[in-house]
């Protein structure tokens, strides 16, 4: 990866103008990521999907691995089946084997939407297997701000709706493929139990088997404002019930916990991208938690070897066979304003130990480098959904690292 302290450079980077019809246009190539086998979804939220699709429509990228080498040429551009006018198909994204699911949180003037895919067995094509959008929906809900799914069961988050009279406080919503129709239908509506307005509750989701997590990262904990707080749900049969609640080990204000996360197993991965080691800094901080039971215990602390304020460490996080990457998607450097950078992690016992610190062999004020990550055995992949590609402003790249 290159050695600690320096920067590694990409061995490739997708040169990919998205939108050929008007090269001062952003398309956001990178600012969603999710990789699972042989497959790559890249979120491109604001691209028209060509010249006469709905503007901020989105689309996603998919790459893949054949003949065990990853191409950095996209494999398939998909659409959502309707497009809509601000739609952001691809806000989120998130695979797990041959299911993958996508948010557009835009659609219907931001009720959202969020859509579930197979990739088929003849040919390897995605196909659409589920289009979820609720009864109930209100515009401005934003539903697929944040999408996960694991085998029959997935979880949409919705965090700008409002609940019981409080602006934002937030809901989640839980979805299960029937085992013999293979219809995705509705389970249940989670809402924070101790939630306030502008809690953002499923700001981020993650599911894993039989166990859930949503994040209010607004939340105030004890009266310190947006400290926030992860809510941890676990599944017996066709129910999920909330089982442990967690917070940051130290209560700060504007730290927000649980702006990103990511569960696997029996490990849950937590950001707090504005954590403050110091009382002016703002760095950002990743939390490891193992399931202990019904409980989920603290494992480790991680911050990043050279972090300033405002990198916002954190902002994106995947874990994969013992190594993690993180992506600081505000991190300056030199004189380059939010380039962004992005950490690899070792654990080695109990202890997480840096390996290597990754950035754009090009980069230019701005790319927000790290705004989304992934690593999968000797690849690791940033985006930078800000970065200019040509004369496309805010085109975006997605960048191949190998180790």
């Amino acid at each position: 990866w290159g050695s600690q302290g320096s920067f590694s450079t990409e061995n490739n980077a997708s040169n990919y103008l998205l939108y050929e019809g008007n090269d001062g246009h952003g398309d956001d190539l990178g600012g969603s990521m999710s990789i699972s086998g042989n497959y790559l979804l890249v979120g491109a939220r604001v691209d028209h999907g060509g010249s006469f699709g709905p503007v901020n429509g989105g689309t996603v990228r998919i790459y893949r691995k054949e003949l065990n080498t990853w191409s950095d040429k996209v494999w398939y551009p998909l659409k959502a089946p309707s497009p809509m006018l601000h739609e952001s198909f691809g806000t989120s994204v998130w695979i797990e084997g041959s299911n993958f699911i996508v948010g557009g949180p835009g659609a219907n003037s931001s009720k959202g939407r969020a859509y579930i895919y197979t990739f088929g067995a003849a040919f390897g094509f995605p196909e659409l297997n589920a289009t979820l959008q609720l009864a109930d929906e209100i515009a401005g809900d934003a539903f697929g701000t944040s999408v996960s799914i694991s085998g029959n069961f997935a979880v949409v988050g919705a965090p700008y709706r409002d609940v019981s009279g409080k602006i934002a406080l937030g809901r989640a919503s839980t979805f299960q493929r029937h085992p013999i129709t293979g219809i995705w239908g509705i389970m249940h509506h989670l809402t924070a139990p101790d939630g306030e307005v502008t809690d953002l509750f499923g700001k981020r989701v993650t599911i894993s088997g039989n166990m859930l997590a949503v994040s209010a990262p607004q939340a105030d904990i004890n009266g310190v404002s947006n400290s926030g707080r992860v809510y941890i749900y676990t599944r017996n049969a066709n129910t999920w019930t909330m089982t442990d609640s967690i917070t940051a080990p130290v209560n700060k204000p504007n730290q927000k916990f649980g702006e990103t996360l990511m569960m696997k197993g029996d490990t849950l991965i937590v950001g707090a991208t504005e954590y403050a080691l110091t009382d002016t800094d703002g760095t950002g901080t990743v939390y490891v938690y193992l399931r202990n039971g019904t409980n989920w215990d603290l494992q480790g602390v991680i911050n990043s070897s050279d972090g300033k304020i405002a990198d916002e460490f954190g902002k994106s996080v995947h874990l994969n066979n013992g190594s993690l990457i993180v992506g600081a998607f505000g991190a300056s450097r030199s004189h380059l304003f939010r380039a962004g950078k992005a950490y690899i992690y070792k654990l080695s016992g109990n202890l997480w130990t840096e390996q290597a610190i990754l950035a754009a062999s090009q980069p230019t004020e701005n790319d927000f480098f790290g705004s989304s990550v992934a690593i999968a055995d000797s690849m690791a992949v940033v985006g930078a959904p800000r970065a200019p590609v040509l004369q496309n402003i805010n085109n975006g790249r997605v960048y191949f690292f190998h180790k």
